[in-house]
């Protein structure tokens, strides 16, 4: 099942004891913060156990579902590409229009729980509250306001996947960086394992194998 979204910018907050939908994916970017209630977050190929201040992030590759334990109440924050590109004069140059698409589609942060710590997942907190407070406004769409909170989210999110060594902004290594790794490591062929070199360059296991083909082919 693939949802589809026309509207830039939608803002879903709500609480309920069964998830209302099937594993499913999107056309859309999705950031899902967690309130209150606990259960386990199917995402591609992963389970996770979420509770009170969870946050997981959704790009339209991925494929997801929440098996609700305790009655849950989720905030969901879903956004197209177009909602990013309208926005294109509100970045700055060490934030430009494709950092967000960079962490959203990040694939190692969907093999790993963000951990946010206080006192930052107290700003995400306050963050999500003021984006559920703003969401009736008829142009939520064109608010600049909404924009830098959900910008803010996105920093917090980069915050935390640096703590776990994961890179983002334009981390992954190019060919002759491949190839150097390789070269230096030829005669220990356990570091030269696919494995170990994805988690050199922290780049997804699952994602490595494509990866590598694309940069060395």
């Amino acid at each position: 099942m693939k949802k589809i979204q026309f509207d830039q910018l939608v803002i879903h907050d709500y609480e309920e004891k069964t998830f209302h939908l099937p594993l499913h994916s999107h056309t859309y970017y999705e950031l899902v913060y967690i309130h209150k209630g606990s259960g386990i977050h199917l995402l591609n190929n992963n389970r996770f156990q979420y509770g009170e201040g969870d946050l997981f992030i959704i790009s339209p590759e991925d494929e997801h579902y929440f098996k609700i334990n305790k009655s849950t109440h989720f905030t969901f924050i879903k956004f197209t590409d177009l909602y990013l590109s309208e926005h294109s004069q509100h970045t700055v140059d060490n934030f430009n229009l494709y950092e967000p698409v960079r962490i959203m589609k990040n694939k190692l942060l969907k093999e790993v729980k963000l951990k946010i710590d206080e006192p930052p997942n107290a700003i995400l907190r306050n963050i999500i509250e003021n984006i559920v407070l703003y969401k009736f406004s008829k142009d939520i769409s064109r608010s600049a306001l909404i924009f830098y909170q959900i910008r803010s989210i996105l920093v917090l999110i980069s915050e935390a996947a640096a703590k776990l060594h994961i890179r983002i902004d334009n981390g992954q290594p190019g060919k002759e960086e491949l190839i150097s790794f390789i070269h230096q490591h030829i005669y220990q062929p356990s570091i030269i394992q696919i494995k170990n070199i994805a988690a050199h360059f922290s780049i997804a296991n699952s994602y490595f194998s494509d990866y590598f083909k694309k940069s060395l082919v």
